[in-house]
């Protein structure tokens, strides 16, 4: 019989980044004088759960070769992505003349420039402004694959994880804190490697780790 791989505690995870972003993007839940706290706490954390989840289904052993687990990740990430985009930008002037959205029209050379520049994983509707996470998350998962895989082989392998760790943690920190937003936010991809690299030995330990799993230690 085929082993049951089916992670329950990850989709719970996803199910509450996915329950936070929404949250986080719907002010008017939330009393005026509370909004913004609980909104500032959301986003401590909703983006990050996913790196985090990322990690916990990291498996190296399955992915010797870094670039077939890129291969992998595109191969489920990009039709997805590029179907969403062009179907609204297909859709574009329909909205725009029965004026459902805001929107100003677009001619035969504009499209083909729109179309052309979601095949390079670039959204160019403005309903399709969310999917800016998709391209940042497969540059995180494809950087931490082949940094993890590149440390794995090195003589003092323990010294390269904590090296590529620390370097890409320290990258995303110092760009996001000053505001320098890098093409594809890939201020947030470095950052969330570090994340990653927990969800990873989270998974690794987690027969150990689970013993402490509690409402407060989750929210810690």
């Amino acid at each position: 019989m085929k082993k049951n791989t089916y992670d329950v505690l990850a989709d719970l995870l996803k199910g509450i980044g996915i329950i936070s972003v929404v949250m986080g993007h719907s002010g008017l839940l939330f009393p005026a004088n509370f909004s913004s706290s609980i909104t500032a706490f959301l986003y401590l954390y909703h983006l990050m759960i996913f790196f985090f989840v990322a990690g916990m289904l990291y498996r190296p052993e399955k992915y010797p070769d870094p670039y077939l687990y890129i291969g992998r990740q595109l191969k489920s990430a990009a039709p997805l992505f590029i179907g969403y985009n062009l179907a609204f930008l297909l859709f574009h002037n329909i909205f725009s003349r029965f004026h459902l959205v805001d929107l100003v029209p677009i001619d035969k050379n504009d499209f083909i420039i729109s179309a052309v520049s979601v095949l390079a994983f670039k959204h160019t509707e403005l309903l399709t402004g969310a999917l800016w996470f998709v391209p940042m998350f497969l540059f995180s998962k494809a950087l931490f694959a082949v940094g993890f895989q590149s440390a794995e082989h090195c003589p003092g392998k323990r010294l390269a994880h904590i090296t590529f760790l620390a370097l890409t943690g320290w990258v995303g920190l110092y760009t996001s804190s000053h505001g320098m937003n890098l093409h594809f936010n890939l201020q947030t991809s470095l950052l969330g490697i570090p994340v990653i690299y927990l969800g990873y030995l989270f998974q690794k330990n987690r027969s150990k780790w689970i013993r402490f799993a509690n409402p407060l230690s989750c929210i810690i």
